[in-house]
């Protein structure tokens, strides 16, 4: 289910950045498919214009591919026996 959610947040994003809003419209949509996906938005990690600066593709800028910006739980026995 993650998977598609991620998908389709990257779906939105690429679609948001071929349309080139305004910042604050950008901004937005940004929050609304962040509220549709959920968790799932922070695994994704998104360069956004800062204040003033006009949306242009360099400024609004997506990742190739999603990248894991949450630690990797590697031993789930020890996480188990913590009650």
């Amino acid at each position: 289910i993650r998977r598609k959610k991620i998908v389709r947040l990257l779906r939105k994003l690429r679609a948001m950045r071929r349309s080139c809003p305004k910042r604050d419209q950008l901004l937005m949509r940004v929050g609304a498919a962040k509220t549709d996906v959920g968790r799932a938005f922070g695994f994704v990690i998104i360069n956004l214009p800062k204040a003033g600066e006009v949306v242009t593709n360099q400024t609004f800028t997506l990742p190739s591919e999603v990248w894991i910006n949450k630690p990797v739980k590697t031993d789930l026995k020890t996480e188990e026996n913590s009650h």
